[in-house]
């Protein structure tokens, strides 16, 4: 358990290891990173607020970073390089500058995991077990490979900026919203989900949709909706 402000170079979780963070407590990391092969919990106790910083280090195991705190309770900031094989979980907020080569999870029933800064995705980035992945006005950059899918949970989009990449959604109530006034803009995407687009807002592609989804224009019957392709 960490229950004071630290500042650590590397740090490193071997199999079966954890680090937990209790609230009201910060960790900076200055070097290299987090060789993560078990799990460290951001804010384990859910009290006060928490932040674990990465001046410019990479994510790197098999093992988990989870968030545990509403909003600022629980934040991820800095500048982070995900490995293949990590995974980035849990709620509160991501602000930090994110190339995501893993896994971001949003797998925390009624709870969002927001994502507050630009990020890049070459894997996946999903909301799960009525989790709510929440997207805010930034840009996600996504390879070929990236996906953004919500799986039997929901995906919010605020006034992004989505580039490259697959959308998919699955289960009953896997959807994408669509949710407030600033225009969600897509380019080059792939839509394989479903997507609701509540009333005063609207999502501009500018490049033409390659749709196999459900695309509902003003799902809610309130206010007035677009969709310019």
């Amino acid at each position: 358990l960490l229950n004071v402000t630290a500042s650590l170079d590397t740090v490193t979780l071997n199999t079966g290891a954890s680090l937990s963070m209790a609230g009201g407590n910060n960790l900076a990391i200055t070097g290299a990173g987090v060789a993560d092969n078990g799990a460290l919990t951001i804010n384990s106790n859910d009290s006060s607020s928490s932040t674990l910083s990465f001046t410019s280090g990479a994510v790197t195991g098999t093992g988990t970073i989870a968030l545990n705190a509403f909003t600022t309770g629980a934040v991820l900031a800095g500048s982070i390089s995900q490995s293949t094989t990590s995974t980035i979980s849990g709620f509160g907020q991501i602000t930090a500058a994110l190339t995501n080569n893993g896994t971001v999870d949003a797998d925390v029933s009624g709870q969002l995991l927001y994502v507050l800064n630009n990020a890049g995705n070459s894997s996946l980035m999903e909301a799960t077990g009525n989790g709510v992945l929440y997207v805010n006005p930034v840009t996600i950059t996504q390879a070929p490979t990236g996906q953004i899918t919500a799986a039997n949970s929901a995906v919010d989009l605020n006034g992004c900026t989505i580039t490259g990449g697959t959308l998919t959604s699955s289960g009953t109530d896997g959807i994408f919203n669509v949710i407030s006034s600033p225009t969600v803009t897509l380019t080059n995407v792939i839509n394989n989900s479903n997507i609701n687009i509540y009333g005063g807002s609207s999502v501009n592609d500018t490049t033409g949709l390659y749709n196999t989804g459900t695309i509902t224009v003003n799902a809610n019957d309130s206010g007035s909706s677009t969709i310019t392709i």
